[in-house]
């Protein structure tokens, strides 16, 4: 009896060891945990991810301030120029050197005035009027039978660019005018020729005008100029002078 009992037993031992193979001579395997694995990777790459995405964000920020901060700088720091100093060869300003104002001891000589008529200082009074002995105004103007001439003397050093003469109008304006001039190293007058010769028409007062003859050329030593008449009026031969102007510079 004890030895079917221990057979039986044996047997079933035997039976159970086949169904569930624990018979295989190979070492048992650790259970695989895939999805484990997978899932505790995922949480970790989000946050990577996420700081991949902000990095490239900032590294473009950075350069965008790194180009501003030398503009910022070369325009603070760009030195301020000084303003620039006053020229030393300023032109010297232009006088009229045929001026009783200008020139209270100015020199010249012209022609007999015609008695009753004007004064021979009246064309370089710049519009200044005179009165005879009897308190009365003295006509405006310098007359003298052609042909005729007036001379003014200039200061030594003396450039002129500009000569005007202005006559009485209408039939009392003289036919032409001829320049010469001396120089401070010459006595003997010299013709000059002008570059530019204008005659204007002024109106003096309504239904009045005269004539202003101007001339014009390159600086121009002088120590005196001469003003010749050849012609007079259409009316009486005479010649009738309202004003002159010699413009120029004094070294």
């Amino acid at each position: 009896m004890k030895k079917v009992s221990i057979s039986l037993v044996i047997a079933l031992a035997a039976l159970v060891l086949g169904i569930y193979g624990c018979g295989n001579s190979s070492e048992p395997q650790p259970p695989k945990k895939p999805a484990q694995k997978t899932t505790a990777k995922k949480p970790a790459a989000t946050p990577a991810t996420a700081k991949k995405a902000d990095t490239p964000a900032v590294a473009a920020k950075e350069p965008a301030a790194a180009k501003a901060t030398p503009a910022t700088e070369k325009a603070d720091t760009k030195p301020v120029q000084p303003p620039a100093p006053p020229s030393s060869g300023e032109k010297p300003s232009e006088v009229d050197f045929a001026s009783l104002k200008e020139f209270p001891d100015l020199k010249y000589s012209a022609s007999e005035n015609l008695p009753g008529n004007g004064d021979v200082r009246l064309p370089l009074m710049d519009g200044a009027g005179l009165k005879n002995a009897e308190g009365k105004p003295v006509p405006g103007y310098w007359a003298t039978k052609a042909p005729a001439h007036y001379e003014i003397n200039l200061p030594s050093g003396s450039k002129i660019t500009q000569v005007e003469v202005e006559d009485c109008g209408g039939d009392l304006a003289f036919q032409s005018v001829n320049l010469s001039l001396k120089t401070d190293a010459s006595s003997d007058w010299k013709a000059i020729t002008p570059s530019k010769t204008e005659k204007r028409e002024i109106e003096l007062w309504p239904g009045k005008t005269v004539n202003r003859w101007i001339f014009t050329f390159d600086p121009t030593s002088a120590s005196a100029v001469k003003f010749d008449f050849p012609e007079g009026s259409v009316k009486n031969k005479f010649v009738y002078v309202r004003d002159i102007d010699i413009i120029g510079q004094k070294d």
